[in-house]
């Protein structure tokens, strides 16, 4: 594409496409753009990665010029167990997302070819089921892409996933070991407190259902119906967040906060 001819100064790379993301470094090498924005965690090929909520005070617009926003999960999870870390401390842990399904995925059985990367083939070949019909389980970078923010949650918290018949708006079931002791009040009132504080973070109470939570604008909705609390340290909590919308407000704020930068 020529970005140069059109006055641009930031791409948005949204193909998942891993080449892509090595090219990027080049785009900005040759001056044709300024920067460039990542809508994945690629393993490589990243300048900075940045979950607001965690850590976006360590953007450096000199050094950092391929920027990655992360995946939807990582920008939900990461400020809630990040906020949860610094205040109780964080032992160990699991975490079951349930996420809609995606456009790779097939509406009848079929293979697990990948639209994304050609010529790659998914290795757990559940994904090739018909998504319409299924709960299907499957393993998840959710809890390894905090890693690039946050590089001692990887260790301490471990993930699974299930791909599930609905169209829009995931949930993140967490359970937690803390270093401290609390009560489930004191935990509700802390996510209370932070979503009156930052946009970051929902909280709610009332009974609501998945199609609820469509178009939420927060990374996360922590819903304190089912914040739990059991001998005095092991904390059981449901996290909300529209992995389209709610992920998109994050990657407007990463330009944003580029944009900012630049001269």
């Amino acid at each position: 594409m020529p970005w140069e001819n059109h006055d641009i100064d930031i791409v948005i790379g949204a193909s998942g496409v891993h080449k892509n993301v090595l090219d990027s470094h080049k785009l900005v090498e040759q001056e044709r753009v300024a920067k460039v924005i990542i809508t994945h965690e690629p393993e490589d090929g990243l300048d900075q990665t940045i979950i607001f909520g965690v850590n976006e005070e360590s953007y450096n617009p000199k050094e950092h010029h391929v920027v990655g926003s992360s995946i939807c999960d990582g920008n939900a999870l990461a400020p809630a167990l990040n906020l949860l870390d610094e205040e109780y401390g964080v032992e160990q842990g699991f975490v079951t997302t349930l996420h809609p399904w995606l456009s790779y995925q097939n509406l009848v059985d079929g293979s697990v070819r990948s639209v994304s990367s050609p010529g790659h083939f998914w290795d757990d070949f559940q994904l090739g089921r018909a998504s319409d019909k299924n709960l299907i389980p499957k393993d998840t970078t959710a809890v390894d892409a905090i890693g690039a923010v946050r590089e001692d949650i990887p260790k301490k918290v471990k993930a699974m996933s299930f791909r599930v018949p609905t169209s829009i708006v995931s949930i993140s079931d967490v359970t937690l070991r803390l270093k401290t002791d609390t009560t489930t009040e004191e935990v509700n009132e802390l996510f209370k407190q932070e979503a009156k504080n930052d946009r970051i973070f929902g909280y709610n109470k009332k009974p609501l259902v998945s199609s609820d939570f469509k178009q939420i604008e927060e990374s996360l909705v922590y819903d304190a119906r089912w914040g739990n609390i059991q001998q005095g340290n092991n904390l059981h909590m449901i996290l909300w967040y529209d992995n389209e919308w709610g992920y998109s407000h994050r990657v407007v704020d990463t330009v944003r906060l580029v944009g900012s930068g630049l001269e």
